[in-house]
């Protein structure tokens, strides 16, 4: 019986997502999805000039460097060789993704940038999280139509933006993903007695332990160290936003206020625990800012209304 109230209450969840064939039917949808995208290549040209004036900060890094699997013809070359290879191969790709992201060929040559960079970045100790986000999704945006010489067809509208959605659904499946983790490891806390995630002193503690491990200091964190409270309200909040954001992304009214919740979370984890994180962030603003799937008017209400959990309550209440 519960089985049976899961899938009906995933296929509601999906239903209650408007059709894309809606949104292919006109063409606002399509040209902001369009848009986007081109300033999603650009935005990607733009980091690899950043990681091409910042490549010396690997230089000294040799001692740690072991390739993994994507990347093992490493093995044969010097590591300052590797290193030019890669950051130059990203620069190319990138601008190529930049100038031909209409084709398919310019869009397989960027995330092929995408993958080599992030494989290498991974071959140092643990596995890279900064462009896991930007590996999915370039890999996906392969599958749009190329630009037809004339104006889209209805089928190449739907299919442009069935794969434009399912970007944006990638970006918070990798959200929820952590929230679930976070969510099991308090369960499993809770139920061993230790201190679980939705205690009061939890953040402080984490806090605290982060710093001290890695002998760094951040801009908050002494002050939420001394006071648990203050910071018990934002970590649970975090937690409801990453563990919903999988329901969120089926919520167009939802798009824009998850997305800017998200990046105040990573403000929050920078100011308390030094930890930057610059790709999720830019791909929240691109993707879900200004989404193509956003109805114009909506009110707040709505939005409430859609809210997992306190929209659920409202509307049993009314």
């Amino acid at each position: 019986m519960k089985l049976n109230q899961s899938i009906k209450n995933l296929r509601a969840l999906v239903s209650s997502f408007p059709m894309i064939t809606s949104f292919a039917t006109g063409k606002r949808s399509l040209e902001k999805a369009k848009t986007i995208t081109r300033f999603l290549y650009y935005f990607l040209a733009f980091r690899s000039l950043s990681i091409l004036f910042g490549r010396g900060q690997y230089a000294s890094q040799e001692g740690n460097f072991s390739p993994i699997w994507s990347i093992k013809w490493a093995e044969l070359l010097n590591f300052p060789d590797v290193i030019n290879i890669i950051v130059f191969f990203f620069l190319i790709s990138a601008f190529v993704g930049a100038l031909f992201n209409q084709l398919r060929v310019g869009r397989v040559i960027a995330f092929l940038g995408v993958f080599q960079l992030h494989a290498f970045l991974s071959s140092f100790i643990q596995v890279d999280h900064q462009w896991y986000p930007w590996l999915y999704v370039t890999f996906l945006l392969i599958f749009l139509p190329d630009a037809p010489a004339q104006e889209y067809s209805f089928e190449k509208r739907k299919k442009f933006l069935l794969v434009f959605f399912g970007a944006q659904a990638a970006i918070f499946t990798i959200y929820s993903m952590a929230g679930f983790g976070k969510t099991y490891g308090a369960i499993e806390q809770f139920l061993q007695g230790g201190v679980h995630a939705f205690a009061p002193e939890a953040l402080a503690l984490h806090i605290a332990h982060w710093l001290v491990a890695n002998n760094s200091t951040s801009l908050v964190g002494s002050f939420i160290i001394a006071h648990p409270l203050v910071g018990w309200p934002f970590f649970v909040g975090s937690i409801y936003l990453l563990l919903f954001s999988l329901w969120a992304v089926f919520k167009p009214s939802l798009h824009r206020l998850w997305a800017f919740g998200l990046l105040l979370y990573h403000i929050g984890v920078y100011a308390a625990m030094n930890i930057s994180f610059l790709g999720s962030p830019l791909l929240l603003l691109l993707l879900f800012f200004d989404s193509p799937f956003k109805k114009r008017g909506v009110k707040w209400k709505e939005i409430i209304l859609d809210l997992p959990l306190f929209g659920w309550l409202l509307r049993r209440l009314n």
